[in-house]
């Protein structure tokens, strides 16, 4: 919404919007440096114990990483292969695997 006051009723502002609902989305996915993996752990730890939230969670962070990988992987070739693209998508996979 503020995309638009900013510029207007243009393709600019519907880009700044929806690349601003693109972020929010993303940030609330459960892994594990994003807020979404910070709510869901505390919603977790209220209602279940320590090891079987952690191992939720564990489980959680994984799966998600691993969409999240095969969705850049999937969409570099959509991109004409970008170098931006390719370099986002690249730092994923590997900060998937060191971490796993």
């Amino acid at each position: 919404a503020t995309a638009f006051l900013l510029v207007g009723d243009s393709s600019l502002g519907l880009f700044f919007a929806l690349a601003n609902l693109a972020y929010a989305v993303l940030n609330l996915l459960p892994i594990k440096t994003l807020d979404g993996y910070v709510a869901l752990n505390a919603c977790l730890y209220a209602v279940t114990e320590q090891e079987k939230a952690d191992s939720a969670l564990k489980g959680l962070n994984s799966a998600f990483m691993l969409i999240l990988c095969a969705a850049l992987c999937y969409l570099v070739p959509l991109s004409g292969f970008n170098s931006s693209v390719l370099f986002l998508s690249f730092l994923t996979i590997t900060l998937f695997l060191e971490r796993n």
